[in-house]
């Protein structure tokens, strides 16, 4: 239903021709059109020479445009142009890439639905290309000129032009990661990396895809991810995933020691706490309430403010430490909880398994055992 109405803009009205439509059981507005003031809208009757119009087009502009000025100002469309150049028409690797993470941010939906919701957005007018252009056939294509080690040195590039531009931190690290349930079919054996496994969305009789990934803790940038096989769990993708990190950190000059890995209780193990450690990265990691760390991982004195404020510190008053939240006393609470459970689990194994086994759970016991003598040391 269309109706006339006026809206106040400083001390002048301005006339609109709206239509009214319910949507999810409520009255909104679906579209309207600008007549202009009272002055012109009278003289537009007056003279009966108001323009009919013979087509009118809605344009997605927001989001797509934000994302797209988002990923020209960070650096990342430059980027991608300069690891494959656009060719002599048509578009590039780059708007490839980029439309398949926009169209997913604001619309999500198969490669085959890229093209016409392109078309229906303000990138058609930035960037000029058909629509046509973007079609699956289009999309398949592309992907399959993209080598596998040009997209681990993007990632790479990406975190030194971020450096460059200053919209990193280089202070805490978030890591996490997830999963994505897929429909392919079980008699798919190509694919290997959709598996069954633990689904975080319920979906546990579907194939699913691991994903994990760390985050600047300032800006939230994505730094660095890892595809995996979804019957992966988290604790075995950590040692994967960290070694992927101090790469990336040597990479671009960062010391290991200046950062801080925040981790969630799914990557908590005594294989990994050594692998941490050795790595000489700071870290902080939760652990289950119901295996016992709510009582010892939880600080002793002040809040988490008051740990953040006194975490550049020993906490043996030993002065200075070597880089932030490096010696935070947490940390040598947690890596002798999970020492004393893995001698708890050892005790019972070695009942169970062979000897071999058991000499080698004694050893890695040791080894953490003597780590966590020398924190308390300190």
């Amino acid at each position: 239903m269309a109706s006339l109405v006026a809206k106040k803009k400083g001390n002048r009205l301005y006339y609109y021709v709206v239509e009214s439509a319910r949507v999810d059981g409520q009255p909104r507005i679906v579209h309207q059109t600008y007549l202009g003031s009272a002055e012109k809208v009278a003289a537009l009757v007056k003279q009966r020479t108001a323009p009919l119009p013979l087509e009118a087009t809605a344009i997605d502009f927001g989001l797509p445009g934000a994302l797209w000025l988002a990923a020209r100002q960070s650096g990342v469309f430059e980027l991608l142009e300069a690891l494959w150049p656009a060719p002599k028409s048509g578009p590039a690797v780059a708007h490839f890439l980029l439309l398949a993470a926009i169209h997913r941010i604001c619309q999500p939906g198969p490669k085959t639905e890229a093209g016409p919701w392109y078309e229906r957005t303000v990138l058609r007018s930035l960037w000029g290309f058909a629509p046509e252009r973007f079609s699956s056939q289009e999309f398949w294509d592309c992907f399959d000129r993209i080598d596998e080690q040009q997209l681990e040195q993007a990632q790479v590039r990406l975190l030194e032009v971020w450096k460059q531009k200053q919209l990193v931190g280089r202070r805490l690290l978030a890591y996490d990661t997830t999963n994505f349930y897929t429909y392919i079919a079980s008699t798919n054996t190509r694919n290997e990396l959709a598996q069954r496994g633990h689904n975080k969305q319920g979906r546990h009789n579907l194939r699913q895809v691991g994903l994990s990934y760390v985050l600047d803790g300032d800006s939230g940038l994505s730094l660095c991810h890892h595809v995996y096989p979804g019957n992966v769990a988290d604790a075995e993708e950590l040692p994967q995933a960290l070694t992927r990190i101090v790469a990336l950190l040597d990479r671009n000059q960062i010391e290991r020691d200046s950062v801080t890995l925040v981790l969630d209780k799914g990557s908590a193990a005594l294989a990994n706490t050594l692998a941490l450690e050795q790595a000489g990265v700071g870290w902080i990691s939760a652990l289950a309430v119901e295996s016992g760390a709510g009582r010892i991982a939880r600080p002793r004195r002040g809040t988490v403010a008051g740990l953040r404020r006194r975490s550049t510190r020993c906490p043996r008053g030993g002065g200075e430490a070597a880089g932030p939240w490096q010696r935070v006393f947490v940390r040598a609470e947690v890596l002798g909880l999970l020492c004393q459970r893995a001698a708890q689990q050892h005790h019972h194994g070695a009942r169970q398994d062979d000897a071999e086994s058991a000499a080698l759970r004694h050893r890695v016991i040791q080894a953490a055992g003597a780590l966590y003598r020398n924190r308390h040391s300190q």
